[in-house]
């Protein structure tokens, strides 16, 4: 863990914080067993964050899963989006990809 966080220091990198749970990890539902914690975050540079001025990360409440939606937004419109966890969850197909609009869409 210590080479990890020097590699973020040698890179000059530096956790971009968020808005909502401050956890992004959830095992156990009773008190007694309940373990929370911030796992997934996103890093950048001060020169990206000059670049990207408006940037916000959203973590979004969990659904069907241990980890919640985590978003960086670089136009910074994702904190006033209204999150509304659906009954099933996210599966990608690879099908997808062969769609000559996939690209377009996903940018």
């Amino acid at each position: 863990m210590n080479d990890f966080r020097l590699a973020i220091d040698d890179c000059g990198l530096m956790d971009l914080g968020h808005d909502g749970d401050p956890f992004t990890w959830q095992r156990g539902r009773s008190t007694e067993n309940l373990i929370r914690e911030r796992l997934d975050r996103f890093m950048a540079t001060m020169t990206w964050c000059n670049i990207y001025h408006d940037w916000c990360v959203v973590h979004f409440p969990r659904t069907n899963s241990d980890h919640s939606l985590i978003v960086l937004d670089t136009d910074g419109i994702s904190s006033r989006i209204q999150f509304k966890p659906r009954r099933c969850s996210f599966k990608f197909e690879p099908m997808w990809v062969t769609n000559p609009e996939c690209e377009i869409i996903v940018h």
